[in-house]
């Protein structure tokens, strides 16, 4: 299953991992996962300007705690400065208040409601006010190394 959404061309996963500590050793990645944000490239009109993003912070300990912003944060800065990404959206459980906080929170705006399904639809693109928020964010909560 790893495998899968490793060489997945249309999905690109960062895992959250809490480090209290400031060091994890080789052992210790899995203990301390508590969710994941992925970026789905699936428009076929154009890949880069439309990316949605997903976060899911499992752990309930860890909610509330800044993991959701900080982990968008840096996967869209990531998105934007290596794969040339200019527009993000992110669709949302319209009951799910605080997570439409949290992408007010980053800069995108309402844009659609679907009402069959119960969600809303927010986005940000280049040309945005929020844009300038995207890019260079530096963190804590995960890193990035190619193989």
């Amino acid at each position: 299953m790893c495998e899968s959404w490793q060489k997945d061309e249309d999905k690109l996963t960062f895992i959250i991992v809490e480090n209290s500590s400031g060091y994890l050793d080789d052992n210790d990645d899995v203990r301390h996962m508590v969710g994941d944000v992925n970026c789905y490239f699936n428009d076929p009109e154009d890949v880069k300007a439309n990316v949605e993003l997903e976060v899911m912070v499992a752990e309930v300990g860890a909610r509330r705690r800044g993991y959701a912003k900080e982990a968008l944060s840096l996967m869209m800065g990531f998105v934007v400065r290596e794969l040339g990404v200019k527009g993000f959206r992110a669709q949302i459980l319209e009951k799910n208040v605080a997570s439409i906080r949290l992408f007010e929170r980053l800069g995108f705006v309402f844009r659609k409601r679907i009402d069959v399904f119960g969600e809303v639809v927010y986005a940000i693109g280049a040309g945005d006010v929020g844009w300038g928020r995207v890019t260079g964010v530096e963190g804590r909560v995960m890193a990035y190394t190619r193989s």
